[in-house]
């Protein structure tokens, strides 16, 4: 995989991430869907819940990809695009759950830059050259 197969990877995720995030925002602003869950130490759990399961995601799933480039297979490629454009949007669909639960748009929206979170984590350690 090379620097920019991971540099476009990465920015498409992020793509994703920010219109999933922007989606949720219209459902809760349009009021499409109410607010689940009123109580804040409801929400404080689903964010801690949410957000813990997020970040605990990032180690594994970089050292997941990082195995699959040490594979012989010639097609690996393309399954490692995948990965790690689903690995960078992911970080984002915590963010919509919470969202559309909740209603708290600005703790959706610290969530959802976990995204960016995997975005970085992934440029710094996932291999340039498989």
């Amino acid at each position: 995989m090379s620097q920019r197969s991971i540099i476009v990877s990465n920015f498409l995720g992020l793509i994703g991430a920010g219109m999933l995030t922007a989606l949720s925002f219209f459902i809760v602003a349009s009021a499409i869907i109410p607010p689940l869950v009123v109580r804040p130490i409801f929400v404080g759990m689903i964010f801690l819940f949410l957000a813990t399961i997020s970040i605990a995601e990032i180690p594994l799933m970089i050292f997941s990809i990082r195995q699959m480039t040490n594979s012989l297979n010639p097609n690996i490629k393309y399954a490692l695009i995948l990965t790690n454009i689903g690995f960078t949007f992911f970080g984002s669909v915590y963010a919509a759950c919470f969202i559309i639960l909740t209603g708290w748009l600005w703790l959706g929206a610290f969530m959802a830059t976990f995204s960016l979170v995997r975005f970085i984590s992934a440029m710094l350690f996932v291999p340039k050259q498989a």
